[in-house]
């Protein structure tokens, strides 16, 4: 298995690697293993920062990727390419650095400028793998709507997995009835001003009311990420039943703002008992350079009055999104042990390269 952490955040990515091969942790097992070629399970995890167990943090409750780390390898000093999630999805799924990919900003699709490139999915697909995926692998704004179709065999588009009719549809992230009744009086105001495209008019909505976390009393599925997790599983399902390897690729969207987790996810830690930085303060004379304005925090509506001018966020608000935080990365960990569980069931385990990043 391979655990890499791509955040964006604090600029690194941490690998974990591990092999299940016939029983073989051993790169020469895989090798040997022509007539039987293992399958793989990669799993990308958006700004998952290295506080989980497997790197010494000792709060966050993080089993299954521990379990993992365990398991497998882990890696403990690599650098993400571009402290930006777009240019740095394109880096580590070509092999090329930005100054090669010419990715380094959102919006900017790779093949653009490399329309030859072979990604790392393509070229599983050229040794005859099935490849395939769902959730957030490639940023959308690197490789459009179709999430770039000569990587994958099966429409990587084709796997969007539907809300259960309980929940309803969220307003982008949210699922907190309040939070849609409000979303929906604000689009209709859109509306009524001359905005008629669905898009626009959510952007509309946005500007007033998107809240940096959310906490309600709901199950894994109320949210995309695990939906994402119950169609990795179908896929695997699918994909045992062929003769052919497959890669397929799992991309979880959390702990990625807003910190959103059902709520026995929350109950996991005590909000009291978190430790906030001892050092709240610009330094004397730093250079202001060092510095930033929140710019993608401050994109929340619960944000943008709590930030004062001197980029402080009062000690509650720090609080609370640092349980945000962990509750996330708790919930994300969650869906990590499905995925394995399934991989179990199926009897797919000891032939199977998990790669988690």
């Amino acid at each position: 298995m391979t655990l890499v952490m791509d955040n964006a955040i604090s600029k690194f990515i941490i690998f974990i690697v591990g092999l299940f091969l016939a029983g073989s942790g051993s790169l020469s097992a895989m090798q040997a293993a022509t007539d039987d070629p293992p399958n793989i399970l990669f799993i990308a995890v958006d700004d998952l920062k290295p506080l989980i167990g497997a790197y010494g943090n000792e709060q966050i409750q993080t089993p299954q990727m521990d379990r993992l780390a365990e398991e497998g390898v882990t890696f403990l000093n690599n650098h993400t390419q571009e402290a930006v999630c777009g240019p740095s999805r394109a880096s580590l799924l070509t092999g090329l650095r930005p100054d090669q990919t010419k990715v380094w900003r959102l919006h900017v699709q790779i093949r653009e400028h490399n329309p030859d490139v072979v990604t790392l999915p393509q070229y599983f697909k050229k040794q005859g793998y099935i490849t395939t995926g769902v959730g957030k692998v490639f940023d959308r704004s690197t490789v459009g709507n179709g999430y770039d179709r000569r990587s994958w065999s099966i429409p990587f588009n084709s796997n969007m997995p539907d809300y259960p009719g309980e929940y309803g549809d969220p307003f982008v992230h949210y699922q907190s009835a309040e939070t849609k009744a409000r979303a929906s009086h604000y689009m209709e105001a859109a509306a009524q001003k001359g905005i008629h495209k669905k898009r626009k008019q959510k952007s509309y909505a946005l500007d007033r009311i998107k809240p940096s976390t959310e906490m309600l009393d709901v199950s894994d599925d109320a949210y995309l990420d695990g939906l994402h997790a119950k169609r990795g599983m179908a896929l695997l399902d699918e994909l045992s039943a062929e003769e052919k390897p497959f890669f397929l690729a799992v991309g979880f969207k959390k702990p990625h703002l807003p910190f959103i987790a059902p709520k026995k996810y929350w109950d996991l830690y005590d909000r009291e008992n978190i430790e906030l930085s001892s050092w709240q303060k610009k330094s004397v004379n730093g250079p202001k350079i060092a510095y930033h304005n929140f710019g993608e925090l401050r994109s929340y509506s619960d944000i943008r009055p709590a930030l004062d001018d001197s980029l402080h966020l009062a000690e509650s608000k720090q609080k609370e999104l640092i349980h945000g935080y962990m509750a996330a990365v708790s919930y994300i960990d969650t869906q990590v042990g499905k995925l394995m569980d399934k991989l179990e069931e199926l009897g797919l385990r000891e032939n199977t390269i998990v790669v988690l990043w």
